[in-house]
């Protein structure tokens, strides 16, 4: 990425007084039609958009050396990555941390460019519970103007959540407690670099402590004020259910149900399948062609898992095809390099998450599945390495796969791989041209008759359809073994 010079705008009391530098420059108004805003913002006042959902951000060009937003805050706790030049993320560093304060409306972000044409991204890092932005602009050189933008991508994805998806503490260091606003990265969050992935727009609407039906230790087994509570509003602190869902995604994740269980008293069964349930109902209505994935990611025998999976397969029974679950219970393997501030995901897991959901994704969305990852850099692990499987790959004797070929594989008439050993193993499943669909590592049996069972499904729950499989058995020393599988 290129480096530039950059303005520290940490100070308040910008003058703006006629006859000042900064009033002889170029005012741009936020309803100028060369502002892209991605993300939910209110422009009752198109001159005065405002907006404080997580990841919301604001893509601009403009031709000069400088530039400064123009922004008021409710409160001096939001934070903002500020991207110039991009072209490719890098690293995911931004050129620039803006820390907005109460008292200061002009945050100068960049100068000494040269005096050609540039680009800007601003992302909002912290989620709503920070305060609301009110942005009313750029400043630019004298006589300077934004330029026409690269149009937005088709893809769209929305991500509803809690804690995980706004990305709390992902910046902060295993063992620490609490949520530093500065420390909360949504941009790195597995959300957005799903949608860096896919070359995709994204919304964001998530907001930490924030359930289905009950709230992180709240008193009661049901809450007023969950995150469904907030799902329509364009402002999550305005609290008006004035969003019009005018912007429609292709695919939605729900990744909710860990608050709801987080403390006593949980609420019932029948509780929380109703109101999540209604909640999935409530997002059909608006994104009538959508594909639902129910995100779950809770340990394995938390309540909200089940119930979640319970909701969708009733959802199917209704006749609603376009809603599944997205089961990462087996797949998550948290250790201290994966767990910032209270045992959320950090960097590291939250690029996790993403290497997860992304094959996942692949398999259901039609056209997605050859998108090549952005570069990630040195600190966060590279989006899926890639796999390359053998085009005649070898098969060894004490480790293969039964029956095979294979015809109407199910749980109950599942294929078995041989891992000759009781002891951890894993095996990958790959179509032809090395797209990972599915993982497996739970071990059935004993010593020479060990297996590993597939049931026929790829990471989404969908059985898959016949053709030639490339398999990968991974034993607990290292030792791999590939082979050609075919199901009729």
């Amino acid at each position: 990425m290129k480096k530039i010079k950059l303005i520290a705008a940490f100070y308040a009391g910008i003058s703006l007084l006629p006859g000042s530098p900064l009033f002889a420059q170029s005012n741009i108004d936020a309803d100028d039609t060369n502002i892209q805003y991605v993300g939910r913002f209110n422009t009752a006042n198109p001159k005065s958009p405002r907006f404080d959902w997580s990841g919301s951000y604001i893509c601009a060009a403009f031709d000069g050396t400088s530039c400064s937003l123009r922004m008021q805050e409710t409160t001096s706790n939001n934070y903002y990555n500020v991207f110039i030049d991009y072209t490719v993320f890098v690293d995911s560093v931004p050129d620039f941390i803006l820390h907005t304060l109460s008292t200061q409306t002009v945050f100068p972000v960049a100068s000494g460019l040269s005096n050609s044409s540039h680009t800007i991204m601003v992302t909002k890092r912290n989620e709503a519970s920070g305060g609301i932005c009110t942005f009313s602009g750029f400043v630019l050189d004298t006589g300077k103007t934004l330029l026409p933008c690269a149009p937005r991508p088709s893809r769209r994805l929305e991500f509803i959540g809690d804690s995980n998806t706004c990305g709390y503490g992902n910046e902060t260091s295993s063992g620490t407690t609490g949520n530093p606003s500065d420390k909360e990265n949504n941009f790195l969050s597995f959300g957005p670099i799903i949608a860096r992935y896919y070359k995709a727009d994204y919304h964001i609407v998530a907001w930490s402590g924030r359930g289905t039906v009950r709230n992180y230790s709240d008193t009661n087994t049901i809450s007023t004020k969950t995150l469904v509570y907030y799902y329509e509003s364009t402002v999550g602190r305005d609290e008006a259910k004035d969003y019009n869902f005018a912007w429609q995604p292709d695919a939605v994740f729900i990744f909710l149900g860990n608050n709801d269980y987080s403390t006593l008293p949980y609420p019932s069964q029948q509780q929380y399948e109703d109101g999540y349930y209604n909640f999935m109902k409530l997002i059909r209505s608006k994104y009538a062609n959508a594909e639902l994935f129910c995100v779950i990611n809770s340990s394995v025998g938390h309540p909200s898992s089940q119930y979640s999976i319970n909701v969708a397969a009733r959802l199917n029974s209704e006749g609603d095809a376009k809603i599944r679950p997205a089961d990462l219970r087996y797949q998550w393997t948290a250790i201290p390099a994966d767990k910032a501030s209270d045992g959320h995901p950090s960097l590291i897991g939250q690029q996790k998450i993403a290497n997860q959901l992304i094959p996942i994704i692949a398999s259901v969305m039609q056209g997605w599945v050859d998108t090549p990852p952005p570069s990630t850099g040195t600190v966060i692990p590279p989006v899926i390495p890639p796999v390359t499987p053998p085009a005649d790959p070898p098969v060894k004797e004490s480790v293969h796969a039964y029956p095979n070929p294979c015809g109407n594989v199910s749980a109950e008439s599942p294929v078995r791989f041989l891992t000759n050993s009781s002891a951890e193993a894993s095996v990958s499943i790959y179509t032809i041209g090395g797209r990972l669909v599915r993982r497996l590592s739970a071990v059935s049996g004993t010593g020479a008759g060990a297996y590993v069972a597939w049931d026929g499904k790829n990471f989404a729950g969908e059985q898959m359809r016949r053709g030639v499989y490339i398999y990968k058995v991974t034993g607990s020393s290292g030792a791999t073994a590939t082979g050609k599988m075919v199901l009729k």
